[in-house]
């Protein structure tokens, strides 16, 4: 659907009312500013699809990712996408629309901040390379003992930094003190940032445009994902299955040791950098990676082996073909077109106020004052043009292998072009040589 962006307003409440006979049990709510000439203004949209939510709940990891985007209309406003993941890392999405603060409406649930975002932050204040790496150390950290080393050392090179930091909830950001329900150890909305990409060129169109495309994204994604993994065999899908395997060929390096319970399930895991206790009965390690996501880390891996056990039997149901087929067994229903819509007998929302001045819509996002000149190690802006869109590729002095020159690379090198040039003259003089040798020969032996 395109044409009038007012108009699209104007059918929002028929779009849900027939979004909620299609889909039972969903959840749409829209919200309006009343004027005083007795009409009203659009102002809120959530949809919640019945499919949607019920697929999350059956075998979804229970995080949820929450992030914007900035609609590119003339009556602007923004996106407001819900994403989870299902078993095998794909994007689940759950809503979309415009909703109030998580913090407000689930004040009990863990939270967690994009470390990302943290670091962009960070960065502005900030610019030490040393001090950047050491974030990430902290956040990806996944013992007490590693993180609090690393922000020792933040300490060390710059109190203001350690301050900042540690003024944030270390359960929000840091791995080591993530909640262990989710069994999802990620520390950025990557599942947020790839929905958004996916819906980059629908955000430059009309409300009803947009939200029309978003549902088929939705609904294609959920029919693509249940027949991919239709005929998969084995217990686990094929992202965990490859993650496991990565661990189980480092788990070689570890050697454990059986405590001596009876239910040889304990063990102490020696190897590089420190020893690990592990359980496998209650399915703990020190290390806290399998508590984290649900699947045996290298020390588990160790122990698994020595007791002959398969750890593909130790995963977390969350992780499994089970839980991912319990996913996609919901779906979205399909809507006819516009003109078999069900009509609303309340007021048809105007369109909100233009927000944005009399010129051409910017497609392009709007950077940070931070972004001007890049947030490498080498400014790859140029600088004398001020051009911050345009990247340059910027590379130091070559040293030729051949002659151990700077400033040129063996392939342009003068010297090993002359040394060539001879080579090949030495050659050819020689074979002459011996073209004229056989032919002696040849005569020789005639004349016998």
């Amino acid at each position: 659907m395109y044409g009038d962006e007012k108009k699209h307003y104007m059918m929002v409440r028929d779009y849900g009312l027939t979004l909620l006979k299609a889909n039972p049990g969903s959840t749409i709510q829209i919200a309006t500013i009343p004027q005083p000439d007795g009409t009203v203004i659009f102002d809120i949209m959530y949809v919640c699809l019945s499919g949607c939510r019920d697929g999350f709940k059956a075998g979804c990891r229970p995080l949820i990712g929450l992030d914007d985007a900035f609609l590119k209309t003339q009556f602007g406003g923004q996106i407001l996408s819900a994403v989870g993941q299902d078993a095998n890392h794909h994007i689940y999405v759950i809503a979309w629309g415009l909703v109030p603060a998580m913090q407000e409406v689930m004040p009990r649930v863990h939270h967690r901040f994009c470390v990302w975002y943290l670091w962009r932050n960070f960065n502005k204040n900030w610019k030490d390379l040393e001090l950047r790496g050491l974030l990430w150390e902290c956040a990806r950290a996944t013992t007490f003992q590693e993180f609090r080393d690393t922000m020792n050392k933040i300490k060390r090179i710059s109190e203001d930094a350690w301050a900042y930091l540690n003024k944030w909830p270390r359960d929000s950001w840091t791995k080591c003190q993530f909640s262990h329900k989710p069994k999802l150890d990620s520390i950025c909305n990557n599942a947020c940032e790839v929905f958004n990409s996916k819906i980059k060129e629908a955000r430059a169109k009309p409300i009803i445009t947009l939200l029309e495309e978003v549902r088929m994204f939705v609904m294609r994604t959920i029919a693509r994902n249940k027949v991919k993994l239709s005929n998969r065999v084995g217990k686990l899908p094929p992202v965990i299955k490859s993650i496991l395997e990565k661990v189980r060929k480092e788990s070689k390096n570890w050697h454990p040791i059986w405590t001596g319970n009876d239910g040889y399930e304990k063990f102490e895991v020696h190897g590089y950098s420190t020893n690990h206790v592990v359980d496998l009965g209650k399915k703990l390690c020190t290390c806290q990676f399998w508590m984290l996501t649900g699947i045996p880390c290298v020390h588990a891996c160790a122990a698994l082996s020595r007791v002959n056990k398969s750890p593909d039997d130790f995963c977390h149901p969350l992780v499994t073909m089970e839980s991912y087929k319990a996913t996609y067994n919901h779906h979205i229903n399909p809507i006819p077109g516009q003109l078999l819509w069900e009509v609303s007998e309340f007021n048809k929302p105007r369109a909100p106020k233009v927000k944005r001045p009399p010129e051409k819509l910017k497609m392009k996002r709007r950077m940070d004052s931070d972004e001007k000149h890049g947030g490498g190690k080498r400014s790859r802006i140029d600088i004398k043009n001020n051009d911050n869109t345009h990247l340059k590729r910027q590379l130091g002095k070559f040293t030729c292998s051949y002659c151990g020159d700077k400033g040129h690379t063996k392939r342009g090198c003068k010297k090993k072009r002359l040394a060539d040039a001879a080579v090949a003259a030495a050659a050819t003089v020689e074979a002459a040589t011996k073209n004229s040798l056989n032919k002696f020969t040849r005569i020789y032996f005639i004349h016998i």
